[in-house]
């Protein structure tokens, strides 16, 4: 992992401490009937105050495509890991946090500031 703690494009996190983030695998065929990422990540951030709400919408609907997802809630300290794919899912639950909500926050405000700092930049030449 790298050193902000989180692994792909997509991430985020609500006001209960559940925190995400995913890495997209290739399949050879996607599902058109399946929900995009994204938007199944937004609703289980929207519904979630624990990692078995989140865990019942992943397991409700179908993918798009097929998704690594890593889960953290910092009330509990657990951590979940699931692997998504159109046709199935597979669940890892850690007793451990795997992701660190407050690291996170930290870095990507960092990195919101460097974007906004470069937009600022390019649009002064």
């Amino acid at each position: 992992m790298d050193p902000v703690l989180f692994l792909g494009v997509e991430t985020g996190y609500n006001e209960q401490g559940i925190t995400f983030s995913e890495e997209t695998i290739a399949l050879r065929q996607a599902n058109p009937d399946g929900l995009s990422l994204p938007y199944l990540a937004r609703m289980a951030l929207e519904r979630s105050n624990d990692l078995e709400p989140a865990y019942g919408i992943l397991d409700k609907h179908a993918t798009i495509g097929g998704y690594g997802t890593v889960w953290s809630a910092q009330k509990t300290g657990s951590g979940m890991v699931a692997e998504l794919t159109p046709t199935a899912m597979a669940r890892h639950d850690s007793q451990n946090a795997i992701l660190m909500m407050r690291i996170f926050n930290f870095w990507f405000r960092i990195m919101l500031f460097c974007r906004d700092i470069w937009i600022y930049s390019t649009s002064m030449q």
